[in-house]
């Protein structure tokens, strides 16, 4: 017997939920504090980390008992695991701000779901380029932005056609 799951995410069986693979991007103090968390919930898993300096991704992997540590964001999302399935299921935008629309839209682009740290899109442009059809499912760290009378939510709702908040999550 299996459980439905948001699309994309594993189907979770009755007797040994399937956890939730996560990658994060970004080794800084922000991405500690989403290891504490995420180790809070049973069946999420972090299973990769990369950074832009690849030595700092390393040392965090080793430092969180994290398995695998990439060079790049391109490395991660290209990774398998042994049954040929993509390597994480969700991807945690953690890096500097001003690159969280480069790493969203490469995660949106390579099917992930995406968890991104504030702010979701720093312009109206950036949020018009992460509208996607339904299917993928963007999270926001930002509750505020996702209230209907924040002028993120207000710009999205007009300017991104078909806008449909129940895509976007907010913690």
């Amino acid at each position: 017997m299996s459980t439905s799951a948001a699309p994309g995410l594993p189907a979770q069986s009755a007797s040994a939920p399937t956890p939730i693979r996560f990658g994060m991007i970004g080794a800084g103090f922000i991405a500690r504090w989403f290891v504490e968390a995420a180790r809070e919930i049973p069946d999420a898993e972090i299973i990769a980390v990369t950074s832009a300096h690849p030595e700092r991704a390393a040392a965090f992997a080793a430092e969180h008992a994290i398995p695998a540590a990439f060079a790049s964001l391109e490395e991660m999302l290209a990774a398998r695991d042994a049954d040929g399935d993509p390597l994480v299921d969700v991807v945690y935008v953690g890096s500097p701000n001003l690159l969280h629309p480069e790493h969203t839209l490469a995660a949106l682009e390579a099917g992930r779901h995406v968890l991104v740290e504030k702010p979701f899109a720093p312009t109206p442009a950036q949020a018009r380029a992460w509208w996607r059809p339904p299917g993928a499912t963007i999270g926001c760290s930002w509750r505020g932005g996702c209230l209907p009378s924040s002028p993120a939510s207000r710009c999205c709702a007009t300017t991104c056609p078909g806008w449909d908040r129940s895509g976007v999550r907010c913690w």
